[in-house]
């Protein structure tokens, strides 16, 4: 049983995919133009293997998904100053496996659906000729669907979040190849969660945690780069993400209330491989 259908958010990932087609097939159409304006253009397709954990406040684990999630992503770099303006989108969707529990505790297996949407926009300054500080913005709006089973109702949560981003990136010489190492700081600037149970728990908006992760990615070049021509990189990946637990909200049933509700402390953990072309 599906307790939640067609959001506003769905609308939105349906108009950002409309979007995203349009700008990758114009970008595949013409890649010699992106000397012709100075930049570069990337495409990556990841698959990455996600773990979520949810957590109680006598630390006990309450909700524990897994799975793989499969994301594509369009990036650019454009020269401006002595750096360059940086700037991606990522699109998945995917299905998760859920293992939980009931609010009377008891043990539910199902499926988590997610849409998420990812968009970063910062610049990039070099400090070395081999190394460089990059600081972006990134919103992140993702929707979360946990799937209802048996008499047991499903929960939606609709999440924006606002986050920093510092990263440090290095080129490194090794087997003849530049292979370039990224580590990157995350740190939440602000953030919302829209909850909501058809029938059960009316739509209530949390705060979000404090929030903070890091992640690690590594470029490593399978062909020499040439002018007008394209470059394919492997790019393993590694994502963690806390989000401490939210301040507490009073929740309604029919307008009634029924209590107060609050989004557990959150660990994610995501590691990958990509596969990039550049042009």
């Amino acid at each position: 049983m599906k307790y939640f259908e067609g959001t506003h958010l769905g609308a939105f990932f349906s108009h950002m995919r409309r979007f995203f087609s349009l700008l990758l097939g114009l970008s595949l159409a013409a890649p010699i133009q992106a000397d012709e304006l100075d930049g570069s253009w990337s495409i990556k397709a990841l698959a990455l293997y996600q773990n979520l954990e949810e957590t109680g406040q006598s630390g006990s684990t309450l909700v524990e998904e897994s799975g793989l999630e499969p994301a594509i992503e369009l990036a650019g770099a454009w020269p401006a100053g002595n750096g360059s303006v940086i700037g991606s989108i990522l699109l998945s969707r995917y299905t998760l496996d859920y293992e939980g529990k009931s609010q009377a505790g008891r043990s539910v297996d199902s499926e988590t659906d997610y849409q998420r949407l990812r968009v970063a926009l910062g610049y990039s300054h070099p400090l070395q000729e081999t190394a460089r500080l990059k600081v972006q913005l990134e919103v992140e709006w993702m929707e979360r669907d946990i799937n209802g089973v048996d008499s047991i109702a499903g929960l939606n949560e609709e999440t924006q979040s606002n986050r920093l981003l510092i990263g440090l990136e290095k080129d490194v010489l090794t087997f003849d190849r530049q292979i370039s190492l990224e580590l990157i700081g995350v740190w939440g600037l602000s953030g919302t969660q829209k909850v909501s149970s058809a029938g059960i728990i009316d739509e209530v908006e949390l705060p979000e945690g404090r929030t903070y992760g890091v992640r690690s990615i590594v470029s490593i070049p399978l062909n020499p780069h040439s002018k007008g021509g394209w470059m394919w990189t492997l790019t393993p990946t590694v994502e963690y993400l806390h989000s401490d637990r939210s301040e507490d909200r009073l929740w309604t049933q029919d307008g009634v209330i029924r209590g107060t509700l609050a989004q557990p402390e959150t660990r994610r953990w995501a590691a990958g491989l990509g596969l990039m072309a550049i042009w």
